[in-house]
């Protein structure tokens, strides 16, 4: 089957790389370049913070 994936967030490309491991054609559309700079994953006030 021939998929279509719109958005290449990490949602966007983990359903892709899975629905690719099952046999399936996948294409990824994504408004800018990967990673895109206006993205809120890539916010630079964004921090990981570890609790132990």
């Amino acid at each position: 089957m021939r998929i279509g994936v719109i958005d290449a967030g990490i949602f966007g490309l983990v359903s892709a790389i899975e629905l690719s491991t099952r046999g399936h054609k996948v294409l990824v559309f994504d408004q800018g370049s990967v990673p895109y700079p206006d993205a809120t994953s890539t916010d630079v006030s964004k921090s990981i913070r570890r609790t132990c």
